[in-house]
């Protein structure tokens, strides 16, 4: 079965991941609160198109990801995510807008006031370098995570659940 993943977030970060994750064969959904990719026109974000093999274009880079993904991605804009429950294998997802659906994987690029950061994760988490890890339940923020990534790249830890 193909695996469903989530998007939050339709602009550089998002859009790229998903044309990455169409492109490998799974099944992805990306929504955005705004009624459209969100502006982005810098030289940074220039360089992942050209990563792509897209022409740089005149005007916004996230929109060109967006034309780029349109005939594999499934795009949902104007609506955000209000709950996500962990269902063991699944992720279930309610919008503020649409219909709950069902997720393997959901992945927050949605920036620095993440929402799914929020729903995801404790609030302690939201300050520091925006790096969190969800590690055997536990949260690790900032520092900490800088020490078990160091660790997991050993193999002395294995990370369950990132945001």
């Amino acid at each position: 079965m193909t695996k469903r993943v989530l998007v939050a977030g339709a602009g550089v970060a998002g859009s790229s991941l998903a044309y990455w994750l169409a492109r490998y064969g799974y099944a992805v959904t990306v929504i955005e609160r705004a009624s459209g990719p969100p502006p982005c026109s810098d030289q940074a974000a220039s360089d992942v198109l050209a990563h792509l093999g897209l022409p740089s274009p005149d005007g916004d880079i996230a929109v060109a990801l967006y034309e780029r993904n349109r005939d594999s991605v499934r795009y949902v804009f104007g609506d955000s995510i209000a709950s996500l429950t962990d269902a063991g294998d699944a992720v279930v997802v309610t919008f503020e807008h649409g219909p709950p659906a069902v997720f393997d994987l959901v992945v927050g690029a949605d920036g620095p006031h993440s929402v799914v950061r929020r729903l995801a994760f404790p609030p302690r988490c939201e300050w520091g370098s925006g790096l969190a890890l969800y590690l055997r339940g536990r949260a690790i923020c900032g520092q900490g995570f800088d020490r078990l990534v160091h660790a997991a790249s050993l193999g002395h830890a294995a990370a369950e659940r990132t945001a």
